[in-house]
């Protein structure tokens, strides 16, 4: 999914107002947000970003590295009028919840608490398993009680996950300061009994956080979706609507691409869902603000358009027109129609304009009966781009090293970035064509991250590229990579200074990666399992294709990745561990910083026996939690 590019103005046709309406947007709270974005916004960031999608309401969930400006977070939600309707508290309390628990009480912030309560043994019975949580939220509950806070009780899966076990703690616990908080995202199993549930939480309901949905979406790898990419969310939202249910109800991020793109993504497919108040499924964009962001960004290189999800539709039901305040919603004859070839893909209908947008103009999207209104913006930032880290972080690399990444602070122009990188050799003189130019550069979708790629004619030993211009780096030498202060950002400015890493290179690395020999240090029940990888590896492809799973499911675990990428963490925080056995999961594709993958070499000697070859696409590494 395309992130957006640079800050926008965005008008979305509203849904129909209804009396004490569950989805109107001043009921809608955000949650999931803090860990779970690209951009990794701070307080004043996050605090804007929820002002311009015009939310009201906010749950904080956070990491470790996250409390240090929790402090400043709650004065400058007080401060924009933003209600703090939660925390995620951790359900041993500790040292962390008592950060929370003093910065709320500074501020006079009386909040719920958001609890993932631990599972009980397995072996218990269900009266034991019911007692024994039931006499745990009794305490956290005194805990809130004398902070003038409320307990929710969210679900997360197993034991504590369903409604039921909840409900029966609650009704054990008799707590009045303790109620429940639903998220879809851990319910695709209870679809078939969702209206019978939501009318028994009803009256215990804090908030009831939405999802894109579809049976057994967890096990098909769309556990998190956007609202209206879900197969019965119309369906859902009727059930809601019809339930009476007025309390909060929550839009997730929880995915790492931009929050402001995320949260706007389900803003506009709640929109589509509703229109009419008929509840019929609905198309919805990447994102009405993305698919301003892909306008904009015409500016430079090969025109891109946008695609708008729907199933059947002709070319003909999609126009975009440069809109008129002094026309009618309907008088589309009346205006002019944005320059653009629209066809139909499988994905959808894809509309490419001719010409970029004016920035300032606004500019009227239609399909079928959906109507959006967009202009597009330019705001430079108000602190310089910076280059935040170029990888590998190494002052030795082998000389077969086949990537170098470049990380920024934010969106940078492209289209013509070879001309500001160049690879230095140590009396100065530049090593000609070093990177291998490819018209479709390697950005990430939010811009803001680069993979160049050395030559691999010139890395791979025995090519002709190579024997004519010679290799790349060579052992025991030293080079800089160096990157000029002119490169232009997404906004057109500078960066903020010029960058250089300096590094020799080494011995060329020609063997393959053996998960074998990496070092497991499992976790007891709370920590994260600590990995020590053979040698460094790619930095951008650790996180994608290493990962834990129990009893054959993916676990949706936090993951920490060492710079100089030789180690890593899965899990930690107060996220409890489960006893049991586990499997940590690498996919074959895994790179090191050379290209050799899982079991093979990217360069293969050929007076050298090959290593064995893998058939499967993962192997594992088992290990146990006691």
């Amino acid at each position: 999914m395309t992130r957006t590019l640079v800050p926008l103005v965005l008008l979305l046709a509203a849904a129909p107002a209804f009396a004490a309406d569950p989805f109107d947007r001043s009921n809608l709270s955000a949650w999931c947000i803090v860990p779970f974005d690209a951009k990794k916004r701070g307080p004043e960031a996050r605090v804007d970003m929820l002002r311009r999608l015009g939310l009201t309401k906010y749950v904080y969930d956070w990491r470790a590295e996250h409390l240090p400006t929790f402090d400043t977070e709650v004065g400058l939600l007080k401060k924009a009028g933003i209600t703090l309707q939660g925390v995620w508290f951790p359900a041993g309390v500790g040292k962390d919840g008592d950060t929370l628990l003093a910065v709320l009480k500074k501020h006079a912030v009386k909040t719920e608490l958001w609890v993932m309560l631990p599972q009980p043994d397995a072996k218990l019975n269900q009266d034991d398993k019911v007692k024994l949580t039931a006499e745990l939220v009794a305490k956290l509950a005194k805990t809130a009680t004398d902070g003038g806070h409320k307990l929710g009780l969210y679900n997360h899966g197993g034991w504590t996950g369903e409604p039921d076990n909840l409900l029966a703690v609650l009704k054990a616990a008799k707590c009045e300061n303790v109620g429940l908080v639903y998220n879809l995202h851990h319910a695709h199993h209870r679809l078939g009994t969702f209206a019978d549930d939501l009318t028994a939480m009803a009256p215990h309901l804090y908030s009831l956080n939405l999802n894109g949905m579809e049976p057994d979406g967890d096990k098909k790898g769309r556990k998190i979706l956007c609202l209206g990419d879900g197969t019965d969310d119309a369906k859902l939202l009727k059930v809601i609507r019809e339930s009476k249910y007025a309390g909060p109800v929550g839009i997730i991020g929880h995915t790492d691409d931009d929050a402001e793109d995320r949260l706007a993504d389900n803003l506009n497919g709640l929109a589509c869902l509703l229109r009419d108040d008929g509840f019929r499924p609905a198309f919805r964009t990447a994102s009405v603000r993305t698919v301003v962001a892909r306008l904009e960004s015409l500016k430079v290189g090969k025109p891109l358009g946008f695609t708008v999800k729907s199933n059947g539709a002709k070319p003909e039901q999609l126009k975009v027109y440069v809109a008129d305040d002094s026309k009618g919603p309907k008088d589309y004859a009346a205006l002019t129609p944005l320059a653009g070839t629209t066809e139909a893909t499988p994905d959808g209908l894809r509309f490419t304009p001719r010409f970029p947008p004016s920035p300032g103009t606004k500019y009227r999207l239609v399909f079928d009966t959906f109507t959006a209104e967009f202009a597009v913006s330019k705001v430079r930032p108000a602190k310089p781009t910076e280059l935040l880290m170029i990888h590998p972080v190494a002052d030795t690399v082998p000389e077969n090293l086949l990537r170098v990444y470049l990380r920024f602070s934010s969106p940078m122009s492209r289209g013509d970035v070879y001309k500001y990188v160049k690879l230095l050799r140590a009396d100065g003189t530049e090593v000609k064509d070093a990177f291998l130019e490819i018209g479709e550069e390697l950005w990430t979708a939010d811009g803001t991250r680069l993979t160049l790629l050395f030559d691999p004619g010139r890395v791979k030993r025995g090519l002709k590229p190579r024997e004519v211009a010679g290799p790349i780096l060579e052992s025991g030498k030293k080079y800089e990579v160096v990157v000029s202060k002119d490169w232009p950002d997404a906004y057109d400015c500078p960066l903020k200074e010029e960058r250089r890493w300096a590094f020799t290179a080494g011995d060329p690395d020609d063997t393959g990666i053996d998960p074998e020999t990496w070092k497991l240090t499992p976790p007891g029940r709370v920590g994260a399992l600590q990995v020590e990888f053979d040698k460094p590896l790619d930095h951008a492809l650790v996180n994608r294709m290493v990962w834990v799973e129990k009893d054959g499911k993916r676990l949706d675990l936090p993951t920490g990745v060492a710079d100089k990428v030789t180690t890593a963490s899965f899990g930690g925080g107060n996220s409890p561990w489960t006893p049991g056995k586990y499997k940590l999961v690498i996919d074959t594709r895994l790179e090191d910083v050379c290209g050799n993958r899982v079991g093979r070499a990217f360069e293969v000697d050929v007076l050298t026996p090959p290593t064995a070859k893998i058939e499967a696409k993962t192997i594992t590494r088992e290990f146990e939690v006691k």
